[in-house]
């Protein structure tokens, strides 16, 4: 299962690392020259969208140790450096990681290797960003992950996670394709509460459209 979907991502970091982040056909191979700098500005919307999230709550991204799990090629990762040094990105794709340590200097990148444990990083973050990145793996998996997450955050850090909660059947492919997946929200509340930390919010984030209904979860531990 692991094996499978760290299969995929390779090929789709290979093959189409842009447009794999962002399904858009201005981030394909073939037009990805003359758009690079537009998918960077994307990542720096979503970033100031989360910390605005956060100050909601008395959080800022500013000088905390950021982990963007999921990074990608560093879409998010990149926009982060904007608030922070100490920003880290983790991807199951060897291929996208490659793209993210060639396009930027400043984060340190880490490959996870199993579905049980993430990467040893320098110190433990105290806050987690996952954005259309959980939804691509199985129930069982995004629990994994999301346990793993919540177990890495610092006491008193925050963890903004994107999990769709329902989603059409017709989403959910094959493994030779992009996969979607959703996680029912008592499920989350479940694994965060055993994790002993908190739901400050659940924001409905529409990142699929109406055939996929998501939440970005405000997480404090």
């Amino acid at each position: 299962m692991f094996d499978d979907l760290k299969k995929v991502w390779n090929t789709y970091g290979k093959n189409e690392p842009y447009w794999s982040v962002l399904t858009d056909n201005k981030y394909l191979p073939s037009s990805i020259k003359n758009n690079y700098d537009n998918f960077y500005e994307t990542g720096i919307y979503d970033i100031k969208y989360f910390e605005n999230i956060l100050q909601k709550y008395n959080y800022t991204l500013k000088d905390k140790i950021i982990l963007d799990f999921g990074c990608g090629v560093g879409r998010l990762t990149k926009a982060c450096l904007n608030y922070s040094s100490n920003v880290y990105g983790i991807d199951i794709s060897e291929e996208h990681l490659k793209i993210a340590k060639k396009n930027i200097k400043l984060a340190k990148f880490y490959k996870v290797v199993n579905e049980n444990t993430l990467p040893q990083l320098d110190n433990k973050p105290e806050i987690i960003i996952s954005f259309i990145t959980l939804q691509h793996n199985n129930p069982k998996l995004i629990k994994k992950f999301l346990i793993n997450l919540l177990k890495l955050l610092q006491e008193n850090g925050v963890a903004l996670i994107q999990i769709p909660y329902k989603i059409d059947s017709k989403l959910i492919n094959s493994i030779d394709k992009m996969q979607m997946h959703a996680l029912p929200i008592n499920d989350v509340k479940k694994i965060t509460k055993g994790c002993n930390c908190i739901i400050l919010d659940e924001i409905d984030s529409s990142v699929g459209g109406k055939d996929i209904l998501s939440k970005l979860y405000v997480i404090k531990k």
